[in-house]
């Protein structure tokens, strides 16, 4: 594993989302500012933060494997708009990761 691997993995985590388990990472500080400057902070770019995933074949698709295949994030997105009350799920998600951060860094820097 590379160092810039490292680094990434230390800003994912793993979110039960609506019965599945989900593997989010937070954006960079740096990706952050590029989201406001571009628009602000969107569901799809809010979607682009899912980078993992543990939900069974037979769920994705009708007649899949039991094992969870690996992750793309286009059949993620796919399978994903086509459920709205997880899709606000998984977005939320990824909102409450950002703030949790962003109140952590906000301590630290006072202490």
């Amino acid at each position: 594993m590379s160092l810039s691997d490292k680094i990434r993995k230390t800003r994912e985590s793993w979110v039960k989302v609506g019965g599945y388990e989900l593997q989010f990472r937070r954006p960079t500080e740096y990706q952050l500012s590029k989201m406001y400057e571009e628009g602000g902070i969107t569901e799809e770019k809010l979607l682009a933060c899912v980078v993992g995933w543990k939900i069974p074949g037979n769920v994705l698709e009708p007649g899949g494997g039991g094992e969870p295949p690996p992750f793309e994030f286009e059949a993620f997105k796919e399978w994903v708009e086509d459920r709205p009350e997880l899709y606000i799920q998984v977005t939320t998600a990824v909102v409450k990761i950002i703030t949790d951060y962003t109140a952590k860094k906000g301590k630290a820097e006072k202490n």
